[in-house]
């Protein structure tokens, strides 16, 4: 059990220890908050139960922490409780305990850090979702690290965590980004095509339109622009979406939805909450 929580214990413990001998009064149920304290002076963990009971129980809340203080059970874990300002109940761990819990943390192994904080509550992470414009780059990988490290603590701490990519393939960069495939898919025909001010100029573009004119071929090169655009839109968001996702597979990365932005929009999402 975690520190917090036994400290925790303890307190409603010595709460009912003082009430059953007359020095407190009678009161209801009490789940006392304990949290770190802001400076190390003042221990480990720290509890302003006293001063949160102080009007129910009309007391002085240090009269009221001196009750809880003279009732705390003695554990190995804790060394030192003591009160402090106008009623806060401070507790300093042990040394030789805490030394002690390296040999527990060890042979527990991974399942150490497996907590039931969540209770099987779903949450979802929402990370890297970059644009499918092209390859991800070392800042989007950064990212990836950090929202995939996320989702693990929170699976670890007992959440139901559903992982989303959430693709953004509508709007005006994916306009962009397929005007910018199709000159590079007419180049790759032998055709004049230049790049516009807005386009993408990577090399992966000049790439991508080698692969599509590859796959597509003179057909959709004789196509009026409109058409063309509309025929190498969709092979080249899989391409991009392929190298995104091949990234992240290498990386380690799994995500439970890939969702696609373009399908709220086509849909009747937006109706259907107006409604």
């Amino acid at each position: 059990m975690h520190p917090q929580k036994q400290i925790a214990e303890m307190v409603v413990s010595a709460l009912q220890s003082a009430i059953a001998s007359d020095s407190l009064p009678e009161i209801g149920e009490v789940a006392p908050s304990v949290e770190r304290p802001k400076h190390a002076e003042h221990g480990d963990y720290s509890t302003s139960v006293a001063m949160a009971l102080a009007s129910s129980m009309r007391m002085a809340p240090r009269a009221i922490a001196t009750e809880i203080v003279d009732n705390i059970p003695s554990t190995a874990m804790v060394d030192d409780v003591s009160i402090a300002g106008p009623g806060f109940i401070n507790f300093k761990l042990d040394d030789e305990w805490l030394r002690s819990q390296i040999h527990v943390i060890r042979e527990a192994g991974v399942e150490f850090a497996h907590l039931d904080v969540g209770a099987g509550q779903s949450v979802q992470v929402e990370f890297v979702s970059v644009n499918p414009t092209g390859p991800l780059h070392i800042g989007h990988v950064r990212g990836a690290a950090i929202g995939n490290g996320l989702a693990n603590i929170l699976g670890a701490a007992g959440y139901d965590v559903q992982r989303e990519y959430y693709v953004n393939d509508a709007g005006n960069q994916m306009r962009i980004f397929a005007e910018s495939a199709y000159v590079r898919f007419l180049q790759a025909a032998g055709k004049d095509a230049e790049l516009g001010a807005e386009s993408y100029p990577g090399e992966y573009v000049v790439e991508l339109g080698a692969e599509l004119y590859s796959e597509l071929g003179d057909p959709v090169a004789g196509l009026d622009a409109d058409e063309a655009m509309e025929a190498i839109s969709a092979p080249a968001l899989d391409r991009t979406l392929a190298n995104i996702r091949g990234t992240l597979d290498r990386m380690g990365i799994e995500y439970y939805e890939w969702f696609s932005e373009k399908s709220l929009i086509d849909g009747d999402y937006f109706d259907d909450s107006l409604k």
